[in-house]
């Protein structure tokens, strides 16, 4: 019996993680459509808005768009020039994609650093909204999560592209006319 490769456990592994939030973003925007249609109705007949509407759209977009990215990105959601990249040979294709895998790595890697760092001193500072007075830090610590499940999706992807690149570079080094 052949065991599974570490790479394709560790791709699974961020499939379901990628989906369990994926499923647990999409539970705010119900909240978040109904909060938004209440607020314009209550300006519109009462002329007067949904006391902390505001902040609570604010953290569920943050919340929405944070645990979506992982899924997006694995779904190939994302932009990305295909009319451009499907011209260039195999190797090149594999090269601008570990290239720009790495410039996403870090990017994500950064961002997810900033919020768990931000949710520690809003932790450490008690720092909630203004007006409802939400506490702060669980939704950092949860776009800090969602971003580093977007790292991890691109960590696969960056070893899928580097295993093309060389692949096709030990084929074209053997190659002889």
């Amino acid at each position: 019996m052949a065991s599974t490769p570490p790479s394709a456990r560790f791709k699974t592994l961020t499939g379901a993680l990628n989906r369990a939030s994926l499923w647990l973003c999409l539970a705010f925007l119900p909240g978040m459509a109904a909060l938004t249609v209440l607020d314009v109705a209550c300006r519109w007949a009462f002329s007067s808005p949904i006391p902390g509407s505001r902040e609570l759209n604010e953290l569920a977009l943050l919340m929405l768009v944070s645990l979506g990215l992982g899924h997006a990105h694995e779904q190939k959601a994302n932009v990305h020039i295909a009319l451009f990249l499907d011209r260039l040979p195999a190797q090149a294709r594999a090269f601008c994609q570990m290239a720009t895998g790495f410039l996403g790595l870090l990017i994500a890697g950064i961002i997810s650093a900033s919020f768990f760092l931000s949710g520690l001193e809003d932790f450490d500072a008690k720092t909630a909204t203004d007006m409802l007075g939400t506490p702060l830090f669980p939704f950092r610590f949860a776009a800090s999560a969602g971003f580093f499940l977007l790292f991890a999706t691109l960590a696969a992807d960056v070893r899928a592209a580097g295993r093309a690149f060389f692949k096709t570079s030990e084929r074209s080094a053997a190659w002889t006319p």
